[in-house]
């Protein structure tokens, strides 16, 4: 966002509607502009199911049940309209293009994850974020087995799964971030910890496997080893149990990472629990922001050299649930029902937290996500989901100023 003018000032916030969600609860919720230019929102939910709402009215829509288990994660793909990405129990990922109001599955897949180190326990995807690429996107898990994934859409990108290095606390939200040798990815955990990992090169072709290649299933996680590969692509596995069977290039990845990958950065963001965070740059230097379960914000400047941390304890009377970027200001809403607005001071060589300008009680309980959309009026419209899903419209006023809440 760069060193600029102070950030314009908060002036007032209204409720627009209030939706309803058959009493499910809300995990996750997105706000997306479809490729005709209709805004939508995309609602995760305990009950599998991945809801749309249309327009600012929250007029209820489609009810998608593609997944078994809890939908824990959903977000947009900057750069692809339409597109979205849903994630949460049994390591499941579906992708759709949202046409008309209706999401149209574009594939689905199950991580190939391994066991939990809790034997019988499930391992779900609790964060998602998605970047698009030329070839269509790269994708980024956190997962609770600690374990983040990165990973392509395309199908015989499958096989390049990479998982980055498992750590002992789970893993509850991630972000892309850039760099300037690339791209990172910035995970959130339950310790408090974030970890920021530079992510290796990925090639756009299947790799070319050959008799002897160690690979691994990507759906089940079974281990074995090419013992034919044809001129056409197709192959011929010994599993380790001597079974064999034919399989597609796109359907195994091999059972090595070939490039290890090592945290860039970490540091203590929270006393416990990082749920949430999102990312900026000031002078191109990344800003990574996140909410605990501790009630504080934390505002981490991430240099070449070092890190520079300034947290805001209390920020919420209860656990941050979810946050967002809305221009210059910051929205975050926490398990005290609260909405606040907050202001930044953008200056170097320490973004940190100014004042919160807006406070408003929402109606959802447990809120446990928002989602940001910028309007055309100086304003943007704040979509908070939980058990209950608002949406509130909040109004920049540049040369009116406002007391701290």
């Amino acid at each position: 966002r760069g060193e600029g003018p102070g950030p314009a000032v908060l002036r007032a916030a209204s409720c627009n509607a209030t939706g309803q969600t058959s009493g499910t609860s809300v995990n996750a919720v997105a706000v997306v502009q479809g490729a005709e230019g209709v805004v939508h929102t995309v609602a995760g939910c305990e009950d599998t199911t991945v809801r749309v709402l249309a327009g600012w009215g929250l007029v209820a829509g489609q009810v998608a049940d593609f997944h078994t288990g809890a939908v824990k994660a959903v977000c947009a793909c900057p750069g692809r309209p339409g597109r979205v990405v849903s994630a949460g129990a049994r390591s499941e990922v579906n992708c759709y293009q949202l046409e008309d109001g209706v999401l149209r599955r574009l594939w689905g897949r199950a991580l190939a994850l391994g066991a939990s180190e809790d034997v019988g326990a499930e391992i779900r995807i609790m964060g998602i974020a998605a970047r698009a690429s030329e070839e269509g996107m790269v994708l980024a898990a956190a997962t609770s087995a600690g374990t983040t994934v990165v990973f392509r859409d395309r199908p015989a990108a499958w096989s390049l799964q990479t998982p980055l290095a498992a750590v002992p606390a789970a893993a509850l939200c991630v972000a892309f971030l850039d760099l300037p040798g690339g791209l990172a990815v910035a995970v959130g955990h339950t310790d408090g910890e974030i970890i920021c990992w530079g992510i290796p090169r990925v090639d756009h072709e299947t790799p070319a496997f050959v008799a002897g290649s160690a690979i691994m299933d990507v759906t089940t996680g079974a281990r074995g080893r090419v013992i034919a590969a044809d001129g056409g692509g197709g192959l011929v596995v010994r599993w380790e149990d001597g079974a064999e069977e034919p399989k597609a290039p796109g359907d195994v990845r091999a059972a090595q990472v070939p490039h290890p990958v090592e945290a860039w950065r970490r540091w203590t963001a929270h006393d416990f629990g990082a749920n949430c965070l999102a990312v900026s740059d000031v002078a191109g230097l990344p800003v990574v922001v996140s909410g605990g379960d501790d009630g504080g914000l934390s505002v981490a400047t991430v240099g070449q050299d070092a890190v520079e941390v300034r947290r805001r304890p209390l920020a919420h009377n209860s656990s941050i649930r979810s946050l967002s970027f809305a221009g210059l200001h910051l929205a975050t809403v926490g398990w005290d029902r609260r909405l606040r607005v907050w202001s930044l001071d953008w200056g170097l060589p320490a973004v940190r937290m100014d004042q919160c300008l807006v406070e408003q009680v929402v109606s959802p309980t447990e809120p446990n996500s928002l989602s940001v959309f910028p309007a055309e009026d100086q304003s943007f419209h704040c979509v908070v989901a939980g058990r209950g899903i608002e949406v509130w419209k909040c109004w920049v006023d540049p040369e009116a100023a406002v007391s701290a809440a």
